[in-house]
């Protein structure tokens, strides 16, 4: 993938670019993964992501980091969701549900089924908020310069979508 995006870069800026590049993976997947739940189509979505911000690396580059982060985490779920269109009009729909994140062994068959239906009847926001915290490992004040709020704001949405699904769940186990 790196070496693809390579060919957009200038020069110069090459080894800039493998540091942003290393730097920002992970994120770019998780961003993907987190529209398309599907580690191919994923990786996919990924690579077009960084093919973009190769194209407008120089741009990209003088944002500030916060708005760097923001801005690359919207081109990565925008790509993906462009890919996710494309698949579902293909007649191939995209996997939505991660099997391996529930299914380790722990829960039982109903317990698992219940959290996903639980999950599921949560706020998109409240999905991405839960994911960047548990998933991505993303404390507060990262998620905030992601979604360009303050800590403080991050902190108590993030707080209120642990509730909600805590109620959910226990909602369901009754």
């Amino acid at each position: 993938m790196f070496t693809a995006c390579n060919t957009l870069i200038d020069a110069g800026d090459r080894e800039e670019f493998e540091a942003f590049y290393k730097k920002h993976l992970r994120l770019v997947y998780a961003a993907a993964f987190s529209v398309l739940h599907d580690e191919q189509l994923s990786e996919d979505a990924a690579m077009e992501a960084f093919m973009y911000i190769a194209a407008h690396f120089g741009h990209i580059k003088a944002l500030d980091e916060a708005a760097c982060r923001r801005y690359v985490y919207l081109i990565s779920r925008s790509r993906a969701t462009d890919l996710l269109r494309k698949e579902s009009k293909a007649g191939e729909p995209a996997e939505l549900t991660d099997e391996a994140a529930l299914d380790d062994g722990s829960l039982s068959g109903y317990e698992t089924v219940h959290i996903k239906d639980c999950i599921m009847r949560l706020s998109k926001e409240e999905r991405q908020l839960l994911y960047m915290s548990i998933t991505l490992d993303m404390d507060s004040k990262a998620i905030a310069e992601l979604l360009g709020i303050s800590p403080e704001g991050a902190r108590k949405r993030l707080q209120r979508a642990r509730a909600h699904l805590r109620k959910l769940i226990e909602e369901g186990s009754e």
